[in-house]
């Protein structure tokens, strides 16, 4: 992808706030940092988001929101860091991250032809095969959606109203797999027995606690992702 000096200036701007806060960012942030108005800062960050490079979200708990109100923020996507070549030396993992983001992805998306029980089965043996935190943590989001999908969708859908104020991916990811167990758990789901969730809400967070930043980027797209096809 060809970006023009000016846009890489400002995808750059954003990739750098973003790590060293761990937190989506504010065109205002952009505009104080490049020394532009804040017209112009938003102006060029929607193009960036129109190119997939960033993606953006409301929050209420932003730092430049007035009380009540909500303020647009900006992350970016894996895209972001490969049109800037930052990408590859932090991802060592990455074929076996794509290959296996798509493979959960496809078979999750052939639920709806799928006898879902035994998909939750096939779940459960293989998470206990994966070693690397990025793809466990992947595999108990697939399998926490998939024993939603078991309770009803208006589930699905709750959770993903409660993700929207959680700007932070790390914050958004725990947040998940939090209010899906106490969904899962509240309607006496007994497909896998409580202690064994437990054990997948223990490891996920430790697994999360093992991964990059970018990682953790990577895990909260395929959330999103995973949601949108639950929807």
């Amino acid at each position: 992808m060809s970006l023009t000096k000016r846009r890489k200036q400002f995808l750059t701007s954003v990739i750098q706030i973003f790590n060293e806060t761990g937190e989506p960012v504010h065109y205002g942030d952009i505009a104080r940092a490049l020394n532009v108005s804040k017209w112009t800062a938003y102006d060029v960050l929607k193009i960036l988001e129109q190119q997939g490079l960033i993606k953006s979200e409301y929050s209420v708990m932003s730092k430049n929101s007035s009380p009540g109100r909500s303020n647009i923020l900006f992350s970016p996507t894996q895209k972001a860091y490969e049109a800037l070549e930052m990408f590859e030396s932090e991802l060592p993992h990455r074929e076996e991250w794509n290959s296996t983001r798509n493979h959960l992805l496809k078979r999750f998306k052939e639920k709806k032809t799928r006898d879902v029980h035994k998909f939750i089965e096939e779940l459960v043996g293989e998470i206990q095969e994966i070693e690397l935190p990025l793809l466990y943590n992947a595999y108990v989001i697939i399998l926490f959606l998939t024993l939603l999908i078991a309770i009803s969708q208006g589930s699905i859908n709750a959770i993903s109203g409660i993700l929207l104020i959680s700007p932070k991916p790390e914050m958004k990811l725990l947040l998940f797999v939090g209010t899906a167990f106490g969904a899962i758990i509240k309607k006496e789901l007994n497909l896998i027995p409580q202690v064994k969730l437990n054990a997948y809400i223990d490891m996920f967070q430790n697994q999360l606690n093992k991964v990059s930043l970018k990682e953790k980027i990577l895990l909260g797209e395929f959330l999103d992702e995973a949601l949108m096809v639950a929807g």
